[in-house]
Order: C-alpha cells, then sequence, then structure tokens
C-alpha cells in the first residue's frame, strides 16, 4: 500500500549528490504478456545502463549506479512470474544511502528507467489521485478502532486512539434516596459523550496526518447518529456510509469487503457526475473534448488537462518512437517526419504522451456513460 507518508519520505529523501534508480514497469496481463515485460524489463535495464555510462558521474557515482542496476536485474528475473498478480511496480534504488523500496500497483504505469538526484514520483502521484483513502470508524460506547482502507488493502491503525477518554471527575453531589438509578444512567452518558468527544478529537487529528477523502462509520445506527455530532464540520462531509461493526468483534477481511462496496458506489457516482460535466462543457464549447480526433489534436498541442479513458478501451493506431507523436493513421510523423509503426492498442500510448505533457489520467468504468461520447474525453488547458 502506498502513503502520503511513502511519497513524503521519497520527496524528503537527501541522497548525498547520488543519483537514484527510479524504476517503472507496466506488469497489466490484460495488454502485456509475461514474455513481453520480461523483454520490456530487460530493454529498460540496458537503457539504464548506457545512461549510467554516460552520465556525468565519476567512477565511483557509475559503479555504485551499475551496481543498483543490478541488483535490480536479479531482483525482476525472480519476481516477473505467472503468479505476480499486480498491475504495475516501482522501485527506487541507491545503494548509497541503502535505499531500496519495492510499490506493487494496482493500476498500470508508463515503463521507464530514471537515474535522477531525486526519485521520479510523478507516476506514483498520479496514481495516488486517482484512488480514495477511505477512514474506517468502529465505534461502541466505551472503544473504538480505525481501519485506512486503500488501493484495495487494508491498515489498522493501532495507536489511533492512544488513550481512552479521560476519567469522570469525582461528583461531589449528594445523591437523594431514589436517585440512584437516574444517576448512574446520567454519569454513564456523560462518559459515552467524553468518550465520543475524545475520539472524534483524535480523528480529526489523524484526518490532517492521513488525508481522507472518505470517512465510514460502523457500529450502532442510533450511537453513530449521536457521534456524528461531535465530528467537525470538515468530517461530517467525508462520511460516506456505515456498516454493521463493531470494535474487536468485526473482522479486517469484512471491513474491506464492505468499504470496497461503498467505494465502488461513491466512485461510480463521481464518475458519472464528471462524464456529465465532460458533455455539458464540450457541447457548450467550453474546455473540454470527447471522442479520439478532437483529444488527439487537444494532446499534440499540449491543451489536455485532465484526460478521461474508459476502462478497457482499446484502439488501433500509430506511433513515433522518435518522438512520442500518437495518431490513427499516417506512414510519417507530422512532427518529426520519422517513420511511424502501427500499433494494435494505442490505449496506453496515448495515455503515456498526456503524461509527458503533465496531464492528469482517469480511468472511468464503462458504466460512467463515456462509453457514449467516443471511450475517451479530455478537459483543456485552452481552447484548441
Amino acid at each position: 500500500m502506498i502513503t502520503f507518508l511513502d511519497v513524503e519520505d521519497l520527496l524528503d529523501l537527501r541522497s548525498g549528490g547520488q543519483p537514484v534508480v527510479s524504476f517503472y514497469l507496466n506488469t497489466d496481463r490484460s495488454r502485456h504478456t509475461l514474455d513481453q515485460q520480461r523483454v520490456q524489463a530487460r530493454n529498460l535495464l540496458r537503457e539504464g545502463r548506457k545512461s549510467a555510462e554516460a552520465g556525468p558521474w565519476d567512477e565511483t557515482v557509475k559503479a555504485g549506479l551499475l551496481a543498483d542496476l543490478d541488483h535490480l536485474d536479479r531482483y525482476l528475473n525472480d519476481l516477473l512470474e505467472p503468479t505476480f498478480p499486480h498491475r504495475g511496480l516501482a522501485v527506487f534504488a541507491c545503494q548509497a544511502i541503502q535505499l531500496w523500496r519495492v510499490f506493487n500497483l494496482p493500476r498500470p504505469v508508463p515503463s521507464g528507467v530514471y537515474l535522477e538526484m531525486a526519485p521520479h514520483i510523478r507516476p506514483l502521484t498520479l496514481i495516488m489521485d486517482e484512488y480514495h483513502r477511505f477512514g474506517v470508524l468502529l465505534l461502541d460506547r466505551r472503544t473504538a478502532e480505525l481501519y485506512e482502507v486503500y488501493m484495495g488493502e487494508i491498515l489498522k491503525l493501532e495507536e489511533a486512539f492512544p488513550a481512552s477518554a479521560p476519567p469522570a471527575p469525582v461528583s461531589l453531589a449528594v445523591e437523594h434516596p431514589g436517585s440512584g438509578d437516574r444517576g448512574m444512567s446520567h454519569r454513564g452518558e456523560e462518559e459515552t459523550q467524553r468518550h465520543f468527544r475524545h475520539v472524534a478529537d483524535a480523528l480529526f487529528h489523524r484526518y490532517h496526518r492521513r488525508h481522507y477523502e472518505y470517512l465510514v462509520l460502523g457500529g450502532q445506527q442510533s450511537l453513530l447518529t449521536q457521534f456524528e455530532s461531535f465530528l467537525h464540520p470538515t468530517l461530517k462531509e467525508r462520511v460516506v456510509g456505515r456498516l454493521a461493526g463493531e470494535p474487536g468483534k468485526t473482522r479486517p477481511a469484512r471491513i474491506l469487503e464492505e468499504t470496497a462496496e461503498i467505494e465502488r458506489r461513491v466512485e461510480s457516482e463521481n464518475e458519472r457526475r464528471m462524464v456529465r460535466q465532460l458533455a455539458d462543457t464540450a457541447m457548450g464549447r467550453g474546455l473540454a473534448v470527447m471522442g479520439l480526433h478532437p483529444v488527439l489534436e487537444a494532446l499534440h498541442r499540449g491543451a489536455v488537462h485532465i484526460l478521461l479513458v474508459e476502462e478497457g478501451w482499446h484502439q488501433s493506431g500509430v506511433i513515433c518512437r522518435q518522438c512520442g507523436w500518437v495518431g490513427i493513421e499516417g506512414e510519417s510523423c507530422p512532427d518529426c517526419r520519422a517513420a511511424t509503426e502501427a500499433v494494435g492498442d494505442m490505449a496506453d500510448d496515448v495515455i503515456e504522451a498526456a503524461l509527458r505533457t503533465g496531464s492528469m489520467i482517469e480511468h472511468v468504468h464503462p458504466t460512467s456513460g463515456l462509453g457514449d461520447h467516443g471511450h475517451i474525453g479530455a478537459f483543456l488547458r485552452f481552447k484548441v
């Protein structure tokens, strides 16, 4: 699981003047066979070694880079097997500072190798932008548990609530005969409210550290309704669902399953809303286009701000290996005049071309309605 803390760690990395190897590989079996992935990995490693040899570094630094690439080569030989289930891979290596970080990714990434003075993290951040981080709170009158659900994985945050609610102050009031039950009930309610306030405050603190986009609450419905009144308005806006669970009694697998169902609903609603906005903007001649021809034209001019692509979309076309130009047809590239190469599926090439111009990518489900508009569209930076 990738977290914002992981990315922050990479951003804060101080390599002491040593270049870092950043390696990305598209391991999506629906588009690339295992043999194709292995060939791509070998080609990238060969490219990396050439860059290391030709780079402006002294012999010691070059030796370190080559050692990192050799380590990566051995790792990939063991990793790229039929049992590897993930759709993308990212590795960051620098033996000089004992850096070796591996991220298995739920989305395909453009394959590439980068030898730079800092980790090349843009593909990671683009993937993170596509996924929503859920905080899942299980609550009863005395205890609470917090889980994080992200990219199909669940993590229990053991220290989410470092101390239980502070003990109730000792009351010096004199109870009158017959008032004992009412007094105990009143004290119990006060303790519950202190507990809720404590949990709500701790959750708000966690929100600032973990950047939850959505919040799911689990517990008895009457308690959850009462608890929501203690939440900060920022967190109230992020509550998107409830589940039937209690702290200490609900298995993480069940929490993950129910949260995934809520996430699918939220994502579906967001995607349909985005596609409607795209269609309205494009038909109103605003900063949006729909369909492959207009999208490619905008892409070639660097005008694409957000590219929307329907999952599973395939389209044959041509690509220029010299400059990366992508088109539907043509024997030569209109930009650099080099010969083009026919490809059976240009979807990945369109996405990579968009990434090179700094575009954001949104993959949407076929139920989003984008198929009615050519399976692809884009919000623009400027008119084309």
